[in-house]
């Protein structure tokens, strides 16, 4: 896979992602445009702009279409950037964000451009050649005659073909991910002191892979909770499709605890059942690959022993939020 595609099919999943949180307009999304001071009502008019700009760049990558997508997502992106800065804030995560997702787009924007250039170059235009009967006919006399023992003509040439080769004409759909070992790199840092650590295994079926782990999130104070934390085990399955793009599922299953509930002072411990469900990119770089799953949906489907929620009562499950993740790691 070149860098264009790899660069390419990256920034569609993420502005897909985006475009989905604004669809769903969840609390950070429409929270950063109220202390931006736009109306609530520019999500209709920026989601649209995005599903349409990440059409483009995966149906006509090469085409003024293209260009025109690579062009208002840079604008889009570059005017986030200077609305943090001329509002004087930028929560996190977007203070690292907006300027990594610009930054992003420009090279994508470059690479378009370079691999536009050397379609059209006069170099790679085709030279004169001799007429195809004069070519055959040499071809011809200087052959030798095909010998009656020579094996079949589809099994010498699968044998000749070295590893790399045979590599290269691999089937793009249902590739076989092979195990491997991995973790996240985004919840740690957003939303914040959550990590997950687990090992991928290979399957007879073709493009699936077991995914069994453990996540763990250290005590954390929420308003309107109190001091929370859990241990989970995890299990999921990894379906690839088409090269990196796959569909995932898991399953966490843990205890849950809250310590000083800020409702009743209370400490609670629960056992929790989490249900997640993810779409992304799988990209493989030597024996190192790297996992971006820009649209995902989690939910809390059961709690032993719920405890009082502000301005919410008593659940003992929580609705679906949005959820993605970035995930690195490592073949053997």
């Amino acid at each position: 896979m070149t860098l264009d595609v790899a660069i390419r099919w990256s920034v569609s999943l993420l502005v897909v992602g985006a475009a989905t949180t604004e669809v769903l307009q969840l609390e950070t999304v429409m929270r950063g445009l109220e202390v931006l001071g736009y109306p609530a009502y520019l999500v209709w008019i920026l989601a649209p702009a995005k599903l349409l700009a990440a059409a483009a760049l995966l149906l006509r990558p090469y085409t003024l279409l293209a260009r025109a997508a690579w062009l208002g997502l840079a604008l889009n992106l570059a005017g986030a950037v200077a609305s943090f800065a001329l509002a004087g804030v930028a929560p996190l995560p977007d203070a690292v964000v907006a300027p990594a997702y610009l930054g992003l787009i420009l090279l994508g924007a470059w690479q378009h451009e370079r691999v536009l250039a050397g379609m059209h170059s006069p170099r790679l235009s085709p030279r004169p050649v001799a007429p195809v009967g004069a070519l055959l006919a040499a071809a011809a006399l200087s052959s030798p005659a095909p010998s009656l023992a020579a094996e079949p003509v589809g099994a010498s040439v699968t044998d000749a073909a070295t590893p790399v080769e045979a590599a290269d004409r691999r089937s793009p759909w249902l590739r076989d991910p092979g195990r491997g070992v991995e973790t996240s790199v985004l919840w740690p840092v957003y939303p914040g002191l959550f990590f997950q650590l687990r090992t991928q295994l290979g399957t007879p079926v073709p493009g699936g892979a077991v995914m069994l782990g453990t996540q763990l999130r250290v005590p954390t104070y929420r308003e309107t909770e109190g001091t929370f934390s859990n241990t989970d085990l995890v299990a999921g399955w990894r379906q690839l499709t088409w090269l990196g793009l796959h569909v995932e599922g898991n399953a966490a299953v843990g205890w849950g605890r809250l310590r000083d509930s800020t409702r009743t002072g209370l400490d609670y411990d629960s056992l929790d059942v989490e249900l997640q469900a993810l779409v992304g990119w799988r990209q493989e770089v030597g024996r190192f690959y790297g996992v971006l799953q820009p649209v995902g949906l989690a939910a809390v489907v059961y709690r032993s022993n719920p405890w009082p929620v502000a301005g919410e009562g008593v659940r003992r499950s929580e609705p679906p939020i949005y959820m993605g993740n970035v995930v690195v790691g490592v073949s053997f």
